[in-house]
């Protein structure tokens, strides 16, 4: 109503370009977020202490997630201007750094679900009885978080130049993977071990190690204007880093708040 009595009109061809590039976004988003709801589903069938377990593993990943998404988007920010800049050179640092600061990032979250598994599952849920199955989840499924980030910053430096419909089909043959083997390792089909919850956090592991390998090897095989060589992948100007984490790092803190709040929220109901 307020558009048409002040006389505006929607530009149909700038409607169309933002539903081509928000649309694969979106569906890619809510695939790839899905594995691990994906993996609450078919471990439920194994009973509540199972489920119990899992759950209470995928509260912790929540900050995982939220580092992925805060650094990946904050860089993805720069590569985006850099693009239409056609300044090939800082889009290429910009991704570097978007990397490396997932890696380094996401090392600490690691190392405390494998050395801490239990503190952490205890910490989200008191009940003894799912410890074991959260325990093993936590070991197992916290390394993907690994190739999950590397993945997302690769995957949003996709979107930043305009690709966004290979990030989703890389989505949709990772919820794939993760539902085949779930159902061969969870319940023991085709001659594989019946190994319940350890058989659903290997198969998000191999699902987050089939993305990362199908991301790297579209870039390798593309001409994405960020692609570098590993040599090449320290090359960072401090003049970069400066502007970039300036930049980025209110939105990481803003998605780590909000991570911590979710698992909060979690933990208290």
């Amino acid at each position: 109503m307020f558009f048409a009595k002040k006389g505006y009109k929607l530009d149909r061809s700038f409607v169309k370009n933002i539903s081509r590039i928000a649309v694969p976004m979106m569906m890619a988003q809510l695939i790839t977020s899905s594995v691990n709801l994906i993996d609450n589903i078919m471990v439920g069938q194994l009973g509540g202490l199972a489920i119990g377990g899992v759950a209470a593993a995928n509260r912790y990943f929540y900050l995982g997630l939220a580092v992925i998404m805060g650094v990946s988007n904050g860089t993805a920010i720069f590569i985006a201007q850099f693009f239409g800049a056609k300044r090939q050179d800082k889009v290429q640092e910009s991704f570097r750094l978007s990397v490396i600061a997932t890696f380094i990032l996401l090392v600490p979250v690691v190392l405390a679900a494998i050395l801490f598994p239990d503190i952490i599952i205890r910490f989200f849920n008191k009940d003894p009885g799912l410890l074991a199955s959260g325990r093993v989840y936590l070991l197992i499924a916290g390394i993907a978080l690994v190739p999950q980030g590397l993945s997302f910053c690769t995957q949003s430096a996709m979107r930043a130049v305009g690709d966004t419909k290979t990030p989703l089909k890389i989505a949709i043959v990772t919820v794939l993977t993760n539902v085949v083997f779930n159902y061969l390792l969870i319940f023991g089909h085709l001659g594989l071990p019946r190994v319940g919850v350890a058989g659903a956090a290997v198969g998000t592991l191999i699902a987050r190690i089939v993305e990362l390998t199908l991301t790297f090897w579209v870039v390798h095989k593309g001409r994405y204007c960020f692609n570098t060589r590993i040599r090449d992948m320290f090359k960072i100007s401090r003049a970069i880093v400066k502007e970039v984490s300036t930049k980025s790092l209110p939105l990481t803190i803003n998605e780590l708040l909000y991570g911590s709040a979710m698992a909060m929220i979690f933990k208290l109901y």
